[in-house]
């Protein structure tokens, strides 16, 4: 379980640029899983080197078009080497069609994952329990479960651990990448370190600020999630030996 830190400039990503495992490119001004503009990414890709794994949102996924195809094309252009793609008001069908699109139109080596909300259920949002079986089906490389709202109440607000487990598990068990977000922080590191997804994902508990949509990602806040992050899992790992 490793830290994936959403940033949204430049700057930002150079504070935590030896610090998180995957840096996450967004703009929260265009939604949960905004996307940012390619050019951004693209001077993100300059400032961490060539080698460094750089993630972009992609927005909500749009069914049956090709504006998410093309934005995922122009995100791996700009270095990306993970793409992410929200599902809202899509079916399943819709979604592992546009999936398998967005994946065929880019390098193998660019990991697409999909993004399912913890809290559909209350907003009709696509179910995050489809999660593993769409990403088989559409033939891409990871699952996510974030939030959709951003009001201060975190992913465990809206699914109890051992739902969001028995999604990890499943798609663990294919072969999965996998990551948790929602206005996560250091309450919710036991429950990180037992579910241990591949990554963590935090932006608002690693602003001086607290304001996820204003710059102000801390370097000294980022290295000591990432250490409490790393004993979590430890301590969880320990638990079940």
């Amino acid at each position: 379980m490793k830290l994936l830190a959403s940033v949204i400039s430049v700057t930002e990503a150079g504070r935590l640029a030896d610090v998180a495992a995957l840096v996450d490119v967004k703009n929260p001004a265009r939604g949960p899983l905004g996307a940012p503009d390619p050019a951004l990414v693209r001077e993100i890709r300059r400032a961490l080197g060539p080698s460094a794994p750089l993630s972009a949102a992609l927005g909500d996924l749009v069914p049956d078009r090709m504006e998410t195809v093309e934005l995922a094309r122009q995100m791996a252009e700009a270095g990306a080497t993970h793409v992410k793609a929200g599902l809202a008001r899509v079916s399943f069908d819709q979604a592992r069609a546009t999936l398998r699109m967005v994946k065929n139109a880019l390098d193998p080596r660019v990991a697409v994952i999909a993004a399912a909300y913890g809290d559909a259920e209350e907003l009709g949002l696509f179910p995050p329990g489809q999660l593993p079986e769409l990403a088989l089906e559409a033939g891409i490389d990871g699952v996510m479960v974030d939030t959709c709202r951003k009001d201060g109440r975190s992913l465990f607000d809206h699914q109890k651990p051992e739902t969001v487990g028995e999604i990890i598990s499943r798609a663990r068990a294919l072969g999965l990448q996998t990551a948790l977000a929602g206005a996560l922080g250091e309450a919710h590191l036991p429950s990180l370190g037992e579910l241990s997804p591949d990554w963590a994902g935090f932006r608002t508990a690693l602003t001086a600020n607290g304001d996820r949509a204003r710059e102000g990602v801390d370097r000294m806040r980022a290295l000591a999630l990432s250490g409490m992050l790393a004993a979590a899992r430890a301590t969880a790992s320990a638990r079940r030996a």
